[in-house]
C-alpha cells in the first residue's frame, strides 16, 4: 500500500502543478488580452475552470493557450462563440 500512497501523492502534486501553471497562463492572458479573457469567463465564470479550459488541448488539437501564443486569438474567439451557441468541436 505504500506504493499506492506514493503514487497518489505524485498524482496530487502533478494536478496542483498543472493548475498552478494554468493559473499563470490565465493571468498572462488577462494581462495581454482582457476582452478575450472576458469572453472565456462568460462561458466558465470560475477563474480556475476558465484557466483549465484555456490550457486544455482536446483531440490532438492545440490548447486555446497555444493558439493565442501562435497569434491565433481569432480561433479561440471562434471556439467561445461556438460554445455559446451549443456547437462542439
Amino acid at each position: 500500500m505504500g506504493d499506492l500512497r506514493q503514487a497518489i501523492d505524485l498524482v496530487d502534486q502533478a494536478a496542483k502543478a498543472h493548475l498552478d501553471a494554468c493559473m499563470t497562463a490565465w493571468a498572462a492572458l488577462r494581462k495581454a488580452d482582457q476582452p478575450l479573457a472576458d469572453e472565456i469567463l462568460s462561458l466558465w465564470p470560475k477563474e480556475e475552470v476558465a484557466a483549465q479550459w484555456f490550457c486544455r488541448s482536446k483531440d490532438g488539437k492545440p490548447s486555446p493557450a497555444a493558439l493565442v501564443l501562435a497569434g491565433r486569438s481569432d480561433s479561440v474567439r471562434d471556439m467561445t462563440l461556438r460554445a455559446k451557441h451549443g456547437f462542439s468541436g
